[in-house]
């Protein structure tokens, strides 16, 4: 995707395969800091200046497979089908005020938490579990064809999207999709 002539190297952690490419350039660099990337930014990064709405789902797309989690469960007694959450973690309270402000523009609803058990420093988390919510996130974050993204993450949230539901408060043999 990148058309690149630099070596992809592979290192192998728990028995999985993972691809390193080492990029070094000073105007990569130089625009990187324009859009406001700084060094060690987990605890002071700020949500990038001028970035169009247009771009937001690209924007939370990389959010997602760098920081966040899409994660299908069974928890409840006699659950038939798997529940949905993503999440989001940052070490920024300023970029996750900025974030949330973003989704909720966006029609999003989410739960925010501080977290600070056993943690040097504390960190802010996102759950997306509403069926709306999870949807429209999906349609903001994928919907424009077949982007660049962590497919584990993506197919996810279409299995769940793709599973059809009882009906809340209806027979079991009512299913519903979407």
């Amino acid at each position: 995707v990148l058309d690149t002539t630099q070596e992809i190297k592979s290192c192998y952690t728990n028995g999985k395969e993972y691809k390193i490419l080492l990029v070094a350039s000073k105007k990569l660099v130089a625009d990187l800091i324009v859009f406001g990337m700084i060094e060690n930014k987990s605890l002071t990064i700020k949500y990038p200046t001028g970035l169009p709405d247009k771009l937001f789902g690209c924007f939370l797309r990389g959010l997602i497979d760098g920081d966040g989690s899409v994660l299908l469960s069974k928890n409840r007694p006699n659950q038939q089908v798997k529940d949905c959450c993503v999440s989001l973690v940052s070490g920024s309270e300023s970029f996750s005020n900025a974030v949330a402000k973003k989704l909720t523009a966006n029609n999003i609803v989410y739960g925010f938490s501080r977290i600070e058990k056993n943690l040097k420093n504390p960190i802010w988390q996102f759950q997306i579990r509403k069926h709306s919510s999870l949807r429209t996130l999906y349609n903001l974050v994928y919907g424009s064809g077949n982007p660049l993204c962590l497919d584990r993450k993506r197919k996810n949230l279409e299995e769940w999207i793709n599973t059809p539901r009882v009906r809340s408060g209806r027979p079991k043999k009512d299913l519903i999709n979407g």
